[in-house]
């Protein structure tokens, strides 16, 4: 650059001197476009090695602005460079978090979608699940009205039959005492009073045949009972596993719908540090937000379920109380039945004792002529004293004595007999 570069065909012509200082001014507009030229020496007119020393200068002059110009661009040309290589590198950044972002994007609306599909099939499920547990209240709140109704009607019947019952016990053991008391006093047998009798048996026969009948029937009944109550637990146990999968679901939505919150968070966040992406991102993350507000609705549905299937518990533990109530009403057939059967062997004894009455009735109606053990025992002296009389008498008495004493040991055993007989009886 200190280096001069001799220009000898350079016409500068016409330069003014200046007093007290080596400063040239080129005056000629057409050889130069500098009007002035710092530097320089004092040339007198027609000094050629003046000019060609202030030509000299001005070049190097020249030459030096020209350098400095060009250093500057340079530098700006570097700057301009070093600008555009960190614009290029902003570039292939917001590039690369746009080209994330968009897949980001498209895993998120994969999931979404994904989560949609899921919700759809939940909501069918649930919608199924609903409908079921629907049709199982329904039938179970009619079965336990029946059930109700029936129960009540079986408590009546036997409320009414063990009264009855009671009362045809009291009754039948008076007269049933009566009776005996007054056949011991005077031993006599009434065919009237046997007939009755006979009749009151065949009448609590009757009755205990009618509660055998309705006790079949109370058993019928609870078994049915029994049925509706193993139904019914049945379906409370697939009720409480249906909450157990509804409260699975509905947590999992929860963490789901935190993990997206915290996805479109970050979502935010880089786009908000991508300018160039931000538009696009705030779109998403709105449809992230629509997503979560419908997993919040579709989580509010599940509570919804969930509190209806605890109400069909509750009616289920409704039913089990029918159930404890269809048990005890069962317990008190089962005192029926043990009354009809004492009922029925108390008829069973006076039956027999009726026929141990006829027994012996038959048997003093064998003797002609005698209607109680008092005349035939007044038989019996008669026959003693005839046979002491023909005794007395000739032989042609004794065949006949023979005769008597033969009917009269017949006499006897039939006395024998029915004496034996009395005994048992009494």
């Amino acid at each position: 650059e200190d280096a001069t570069v001799p220009i000898p065909s350079m016409n500068l012509g016409g330069v003014n001197q200046s007093g007290g200082g080596g400063v040239a001014l080129v005056s000629n507009p057409v050889a130069s476009p500098l009007r002035e030229i710092q530097g320089g020496v004092r040339a007198l007119p027609g000094d050629v090695d003046a000019d060609l020393v202030n030509s000299y200068e001005s070049v190097n002059l020249v030459r030096s602005d020209l350098i400095r110009e060009f250093e500057a661009r340079g530098e700006a040309l570097i700057a301009l460079r070093r600008d555009n290589e960190a614009a290029n590198e902003a570039l292939s950044l917001a590039e690369e978090a746009a080209a994330r972002s968009a897949g980001e994007c498209a895993r998120w609306k994969a999931a979404k979608d994904e989560m949609e599909r899921q919700r759809r099939a939940h909501a069918q499920e649930k919608a199924s699940i609903a409908a079921e547990h629907d049709a199982a209240l329904e039938s179970a709140a009619r079965q336990y009205a029946e059930l109700e109704a029936t129960l009540a009607k079986i408590s009546a019947e036997r409320n009414k039959s063990e009264t009855k019952n009671a009362e045809l016990e009291a009754a039948m053991t008076a007269k049933e005492a009566s009776v005996l008391e007054q056949r011991a006093v005077a031993g006599t047998h009434d065919a009237s009073t046997t007939a009755k009798l006979r009749a009151r048996i065949a009448e609590l026969e009757a009755d205990v045949g009618t509660l055998g009948a309705d006790l079949r029937e109370a058993e019928l009944k609870a078994a049915s009972a029994e049925s509706v109550r193993l139904d019914l637990e049945r379906r409370v146990a697939q009720s409480r596993d249906a909450i157990g999968e509804m409260e699975a679901a509905v947590s999992r939505a929860e963490r789901t719908a935190h993990e997206t919150r915290a996805a479109a968070a970050q979502a935010m966040a880089e786009a908000a540090s991508n300018a160039g992406a931000a538009a696009g991102v705030k779109e998403r993350v709105r449809e992230l937000e629509l997503s979560l507000n419908a997993m919040r609705d579709a989580a509010k549905r599940d509570a919804e379920l969930v509190k209806r299937a605890k109400g069909l518990e509750t009616r289920a533990g409704l039913a089990v109380e029918a159930e404890e109530r269809a048990k005890g009403l069962e317990a008190r057939a089962t005192r029926a039945e043990a009354r009809a059967s004492e009922a029925e062997t108390a008829s069973r004894a006076n039956a027999s004792q009726l026929a141990e009455r006829e027994a012996w009735r038959a048997a003093v109606a064998r003797v002609p002529g005698c209607a109680t053990p008092g005349d035939v025992a007044d038989r019996v002296v008669r026959l003693e004293r005839e046979l002491a009389q023909a005794i007395a008498k000739d032989g042609e008495m004794a065949a006949r004595c023979a005769a008597t004493a033969s009917e009269l040991c017949t006499e006897r055993s039939r006395v024998g007999e029915m004496e034996a007989e009395l005994v048992t009886a009494k």
